[in-house]
């Protein structure tokens, strides 16, 4: 098993798991030396009780030592955190002309004019703008399965492991509530197309650079097309959770401000330049051999808490580094870690609860007309 490198919200520390969970027994061990100081301190009767002067100075000795572990942890946390930058900094240079000619590679000139393996995806508005026709999607999502009875999802690596995969690409559980509300989470997979040729299909490569640029992306429509289908109405609680395209798409729901977000969670997804500034926990989990990660350019600070770890792939296998699956054996360490920053994720989310889950298939249109998709298009 791989570390998990964690930063907190608002990117301001960075540590292994191994020196959270340290940091909290020693703040267990100074709540402890606390109790115990007043104790010896304050003594009850007339007379001081014999061992009285050895036991406060015993106890001096070790709050001396406990200070000195709390200051060296801080330090070496700032090392750690030091060390991740510059580490991440020069993998970073190595890396980048390779995510860069890898995207350009998919694309592969093909309806983008003066694309360039050299050109910065911070551009990704002016790629966009450069596809041979306009890019107005029109969209239309259909209901694929219904299942009744399902239970809701515990913890992080369970609902990594209900992104859909394949052909329907957006999964919808709803669920009452004993206030008589419903909660609802929301499920998106990732790209399905890497190719500009094949123009029906709205998880494509313009997608991507849609997201990435801020501008309506087909995908993103889907998935609300697919929420209002499931009853989802403005304002209602939802927790989303996305792989790699759908990490976007979730990412950009999330902060819409149409619904009461609850919870989000990207794996594998290009959402650095998109920082979560809501009041929901956020939980970001990126592999550091997955090129996907850095499409979006320049990651800024938010209230994600981001875990890194290396995937276990082999070096060079790039869909095997951010592959689902891949992620699902990450979020099963997040599971069981005793770091209170990440078991804590989802202390606010419901308990034991059954409901509907919903599958969702989707068409778009490129020339802006509706499209005519399944037995029940919206």
């Amino acid at each position: 098993m791989t570390t998990l490198v964690v930063t907190a919200p608002g990117g301001q520390s960075v540590a292994t798991e191994e020196i959270l969970v340290l940091g909290q027994e020693l703040d267990s061990i100074g709540a402890l030396l606390a109790d115990a100081w007043r104790t010896v301190n304050h003594p009850t009767g007339p007379y001081l009780p014999e061992g009285y002067r050895e036991a406060v100075a015993r106890l001096a000795g070790v709050a001396d030592d406990v200070s000195w572990l709390c200051r060296s942890l801080v330090a070496y946390t700032q090392q750690v955190a030091e060390q991740e930058r510059w580490r991440t900094r020069l993998w970073d240079s190595t890396r980048d002309h390779w995510t860069r000619a890898l995207v350009w590679s998919a694309l592969g000139q093909q309806g983008v004019r003066g694309g360039s393996p050299d050109a910065s995806f911070d551009d990704a508005a002016e790629a966009l703008r450069r596809l041979d026709e306009p890019y107005h999607p029109a969209v239309s999502t259909w209901e694929v399965d219904r299942r009744e009875g399902v239970g809701i999802s515990q913890g992080v690596a369970e609902r990594i492991a209900r992104i859909p995969e394949g052909s329907n690409p957006v999964r919808v559980e709803r669920y009452a509530t004993a206030e008589g509300e419903f909660h609802t989470e929301v499920f998106v997979a990732g790209t399905r197309t890497w190719s500009l040729d094949e123009k029906t299909d709205p998880f494509d490569m313009r997608s991507n650079l849609a997201l990435v640029a801020g501008a309506p992306a087909a995908s993103t429509m889907v998935t609300e097309r697919a929420m209002r289908s499931a009853g989802v109405q403005r304002g209602d609680r939802v927790v989303f959770v996305g792989h790699s395209q759908g990490g976007a798409v979730a990412a950009t729901l999330a902060e819409s401000g149409r619904y009461d977000t609850r919870g989000l969670v990207t794996v594998g997804a290009p959402v650095g330049s998109q920082p979560a500034g809501g009041e929901y926990p956020a939980l970001r989990i990126e592999h550091r051999d997955d090129v996907v990660v850095d499409l979006a350019g320049k990651t800024l600070p938010g209230g994600h808490t981001v875990v890194e770890a290396d995937s276990g792939a082999t070096t060079g296998d790039i869909p095997g580094a951010h592959s689902r699956d891949r992620y699902f054996q990450t979020a099963t360490q997040i599971d069981q870690s005793n770091a209170d920053l990440l078991s804590g994720w989802a202390d606010g989310l419901p308990g034991p609860l059954r409901g509907q889950a919903r599958w969702f298939d989707a068409s778009q249109d490129l020339s802006g007309g509706e499209v005519a998709g399944g037995k029940t298009a919206q």
